[in-house]
């Protein structure tokens, strides 16, 4: 009897937690959701309409192709994990003073013919322990194999991708750019060229933890294409500004500036349009959302980040343009001109290109006329760009009046003259060993003396190298 007494009261108490359940998940269900509007006095920028819609390959999971092994044979070459003992500093006795702990920790070698090529260990520890795992992936290409090695400890680590072919050659490593918290880290082909873009998170804002939670710490996206000639994977969301900003529209959506906690949402937002290339754009949106009265503080926090993060500093400090002095052309060179190009002038250029070259070059950047060595051969060199009589002698309005790009090389003996139909509408001396892009060749480039960039305002661009006796064109902005 007791027992039949017992399975009713049993009965009959699932019974009741069941209804529990349906109420609650009905009452979850039919719950009123606030619509979230951009704020009026927010300017959302509007994603390229070419690109709504567009369906992005989706990204797979490197880890997911490692193997639980350890050691992995592979054409020749040898990977094997090794284990240590590794003393750290554990948890602290009392203020001030840790306690040493040894504990055991793995790492791996890559060898081939009994020689060892490569060692991965990012030689940092937690209490934990760590894991160290490996894996072959198709990164560069169906037709080969790359060898990635993961090191990880509790929300922290380091990735490897090694190129077996023709040789070992380390390609990427997530620790050089201050990228990834030891989890998955993620490929996909974003451009169809056959090869793998990499994409990673940026862990450069981790000391805002004293503003928003651990878990609310913004993480921007960083996108990394392969370069071949480089032989190394390199930043690349100014390059796919169309995938990293895929999202931005909506992220712009989650920003409500008049509710508290909204740091983070506002910062993904400001952070992917700076990695973008769009800095202006980016604390734009940052200056207007943002109303805590630790704003300039918090700014000034991120911008110390971004100076340290090797990221932003690959993205924009250097390919800096520059300009270190005030321009003016010879009297003996506007005389060549004269001779040339009677009746010539400086091209007139708009005073919005002017200022931004002002701003964001140089106080001494002119748009129609600069300075460098452009030939390498360590003398001082000029670019002008032109209007002047067009081919029947009359002069018409600037927009109907030819224009010319005209260099000066000094020479031995004396300045040479080049002319050349100009790409652009202004002008920028860009700096010998300053990185850049060429978009025909998808690839990047270091120039080996200075070059002249001649764009066309915020729209596209192309820079002139000097090889071999000519000015050859690469087509650097697009």
């Amino acid at each position: 009897m007791r027992t039949y007494l017992l399975r009713i009261a049993l009965a009959l108490l699932t019974f009741l937690s069941g209804l529990a359940t349906m109420r609650l998940y009905t009452v979850v269900n039919q719950r009123v959701v606030p619509k979230v509007t951009a704020p009026q006095d927010i300017k959302v920028i509007p994603s390229n309409p070419a690109l709504r819609g567009r369906v992005w390959p989706e990204p797979r999971t490197i880890d997911l192709e490692f193997v639980n092994t350890e050691t992995l044979a592979y054409e020749g070459y040898l990977v094997k994990r090794f284990y240590k003992t590794a003393r750290i500093e554990g948890v602290p006795e009392e203020p001030g003073r840790m306690n040493p702990v040894d504990i055991q920790v793995s790492f791996a070698r890559l060898a081939r013919n009994g020689k060892v090529l490569a060692t991965f260990d990012d030689v940092f520890y937690h209490p934990l322990g760590n894991a160290t795992n490996f894996g072959l992936a198709s990164l560069l290409g169906t037709d080969t194999k790359q060898l990635v090695v993961s090191q990880t400890i509790w929300r922290g680590g380091q990735y490897w991708i090694v190129s077996l072919t023709p040789a070992a050659l380390t390609v990427y490593c997530s620790g050089d750019w201050g990228v990834g918290r030891g989890e998955s880290i993620q490929a996909l082909d974003i451009d169809n060229d056959g090869v793998d873009e990499i994409v990673d998170e940026s862990t450069a804002f981790y000391d805002l933890q004293d503003k928003v939670h651990t878990t609310r710490v913004p993480l921007p996206e960083v996108i990394f294409k392969y370069d071949a000639r480089a032989k190394k994977y390199l930043p690349a969301n100014t390059l796919h500004k169309d995938y990293s900003l895929r999202d931005i529209d909506k992220a712009m959506l989650d920003v409500n500036p008049t509710a508290n906690d909204q740091l983070t949402n506002i910062l993904n937002v400001t952070l992917p349009l700076i990695y973008a290339g769009k800095k202006d754009e980016g604390w734009a949106f940052y200056d207007k959302s943002y109303r805590a009265s630790d704003k300039e503080e918090i700014r000034m926090r991120v911008e110390t980040d971004l100076r340290a993060d090797p990221v932003y500093q690959f993205l924009y400090k250097n390919r800096k343009a520059w300009q270190s002095a005030e321009v003016s052309l010879p009297a003996s060179l506007k005389f060549d001109l004269d001779r040339k190009f009677p009746g010539w002038r400086y091209l007139t250029v708009d005073d919005e290109i002017s200022s931004f070259l002002r701003e964001n070059v140089s106080p001494y950047a002119r748009p129609n006329l600069i300075s460098g060595d452009f030939d390498g051969n360590g003398d001082r060199d000029y670019a002008a760009l032109i209007e002047h009589k067009n081919s029947s002698g009359k002069t018409g309005s600037p927009d109907e009046s030819p224009v010319s790009l005209v260099i000066f090389l000094r020479t031995v003996t004396g300045f040479k003259m080049h002319v050349l139909d100009p790409e652009g509408d202004y002008l920028v001396s860009m700096k010998r060993g300053a990185w850049d892009y060429d978009f025909e060749a998808q690839r990047y480039f270091t120039y080996p003396h200075d070059a002249i960039f001649t764009g066309i305002f915020e729209k596209a661009g192309s820079s002139y190298i000097y090889e071999n006796g000519r000015f050859r064109s690469i087509v650097t902005s697009d």
